[in-house]
């Protein structure tokens, strides 16, 4: 503990240092001086004019632990002093390997946006790729331990391909634009391009094979239905790849 004279009306100011939780009593003194007034060793182990035998069993009986456990008050603790997303994953892992926590599941519900948010930029923000990726990090980091993530009963990463993962990134920020637009090309079809622009979009979503040929003379809109498929399927975090024979022809859609 830090403490600055500063004046008469403000004596002093106390600045109490992060304490990991394996440093034992000294974890629950820090917590019992946080949020009670104390003046002494003996009055912090003093409640109601009870003297416990430790301060664990103080910070207890001032019910400081009663509703959480001590991994939840230090990931509590870190958060609210606005700590990295890499110091927040290097405490819980260390939480982890020390034993710490009673439900790593549990916690890792909890705080498993402040634990990933380094990852939301080069994920989109999409929550379920952004948990994935930091959940990955933390095995890489318990593998130099001896452990795993299922040894905690933490979900495996379930991150795609490198090449899936690519498409995703490019076309989800994509999304809002290409619904857009095929929301306008769809007000402009014909009865035909309507019948078949809801096939194939129904059969993708629905997971049902299709095998489709569209065929008319140049000018019909061909491309224009195609393009609008494609910007719909888009925009539903559907991965398009449009082929065509000849290369200048793959041109005329996004991504082929």
């Amino acid at each position: 503990m830090h403490v600055i004279q500063c004046s008469a009306k403000h004596p002093h100011i106390c600045h109490l240092d992060i304490v990991r939780p394996s440093q034992g009593n000294v974890f629950y003194l820090r917590a019992i001086l946080q949020n009670h007034p104390v003046k002494s060793f003996t009055d912090a182990l003093t409640v109601d004019n009870i003297k416990a035998s430790s301060f664990q069993e103080a910070a207890t009986m001032l019910g400081l632990f009663v509703d959480q456990n001590k991994a939840q008050y230090m990931m509590q603790e870190a958060v609210s002093a606005l700590h990295t997303p890499a110091e927040l994953c290097f405490l819980f892992l260390h939480l982890l390997i020390n034993d710490c926590i009673i439900e790593p599941l549990a916690l890792w519900q909890e705080y498993m946006h402040e634990l990933s948010k380094d990852f939301m930029p080069q994920c989109s923000h999409d929550i379920h790729l952004v948990g994935s990726h930091a959940l990955q990090s933390i095995g890489d980091s318990l593998e130099e331990h001896g452990k795993v993530l299922n040894d905690y009963g933490l979900p495996q990463p379930t991150l795609p391909s490198s090449e899936v993962l690519h498409e995703w990134l490019k076309w989800n920020p994509l999304a809002a634009a290409n619904a857009s637009n095929a929301h306008e090309a769809y007000s402009l079809m014909t009865d035909k391009q309507h019948l078949i622009f809801d096939k194939v979009i129904h059969c993708a979503v629905n997971n049902t094979p299709l095998c489709a040929f569209i065929n008319r003379k140049v000018g019909r809109g061909k491309t224009f239905l195609i393009n609008a498929i494609c910007n719909k399927l888009q925009s539903l975090n559907h991965i398009v790849l449009p082929t065509a024979t000849a290369t200048s022809a793959t041109l005329l859609y996004p991504g082929g």
